[in-house]
Order: C-alpha cells, then structure tokens, then sequence
C-alpha cells in the first residue's frame, strides 16, 4: 500500500463520528521526504474554537493511527470558503467532500 492510500485510509477512519455538518471538505499535503503533513478542512462558516477542536481531534486520531514518527511537523489549516470545487486548492489528496452547504 503507497502512502496516499495508507493516509487516506487512516484520516477517513480518524472522522467516523468527527465530521460536521459545517465542514465542506478535507484534504490533506505531505513533503516528499515525509518530514512535513498538512491537514486542510474547508468549511461553510467562518472558523470558530468549536470547529477547531473537532479538527484537532481529527489530527490526534489520525497521529495516533498512523506512524508519524514520519511526519516532524503537523499542522492544519480551517478555510472558509463558499468557492466552486474546481477553484480551491485541494492540496495532494481529497479525503471528503460534499457540495451541500449548511450554514
């Protein structure tokens, strides 16, 4: 299994019962050499401590999941953003999506 597979696994898997309905999409970029992961949520409202604590919870399930011994930093990144799919920066790899917006 390469590691887009390996992360995309692992990150679905950390948002079973972590998603909200304000979320838009998740994507997620690793440097080549694996020293670096980001983690980007998309969301409909602007972000908020509520939001953000579901998405750092997203993070330590899928740290703890996964070997991130490979990764020295980790970061996420909430983005408000109402835009077309096809005119965001979806990074490396799309782990959720869904077009409904919910405000």
């Amino acid at each position: 299994m390469d590691i887009s597979q390996k992360i995309r696994l692992t990150l679905q898997s950390s948002l079973i019962g972590n998603v909200s309905k304000r979320f838009r999409g998740i994507c997620c970029d690793w440097s080549d050499d694996h020293s670096e992961f980001t983690l980007r949520v998309y969301t409909v409202i602007e972000s908020n401590s509520k939001l953000d604590d579901l998405v750092e919870i997203i993070l330590q399930e899928f740290c703890s999941e996964f070997e991130m011994q490979k990764f020295v930093r980790v970061s996420k990144e909430l983005v408000y953003s109402l835009e077309e799919f096809s005119k965001l920066n979806k990074l490396k790899l799309v782990v959720f999506w869904h077009d409904e917006i919910y405000s």
